[in-house]
């Protein structure tokens, strides 16, 4: 009955954490096949990602340099999701997400 308990729990919480809502591998995919404008791009990232990244995308101590990075499904995904110290962002548009990459590709 224990087992069957734990089964029960591991089963729901992997459910919660598989379903990314906005923020999964359709979205991500998504977002990758737009194109971005680089001049809106740079709008949000200031509003955004410049406090902790710097101005120029070159980073701190605490948070790293992203002047010069492309958009991979990984980085698009650490956007979304956010990991560690760095909030999701998934409450941005997809198209402000691709402008971003755009823009920071750029730096």
């Amino acid at each position: 009955m224990k087992n069957l308990v734990m089964f029960g729990v591991l089963t729901l919480s992997l459910t919660a954490c598989g379903d990314k809502g906005d923020s999964g591998t359709d979205r991500t995919a998504d977002i990758l096949a737009l194109s971005g404008d680089s001049a809106a791009g740079e709008t949000v990232y200031t509003a955004n990602c410049s406090g902790c990244h710097g101005a120029d995308g070159s980073g701190s101590d605490s948070f790293p340099a992203i002047n010069g990075s492309a958009a991979s499904d990984a980085f698009v995904n650490l956007v979304l999701d956010g990991a560690g110290s760095m909030p999701g962002f998934s409450s941005l548009g997809d198209q402000d997400i691709a402008d971003v990459f755009a823009y920071i590709s750029t730096l």
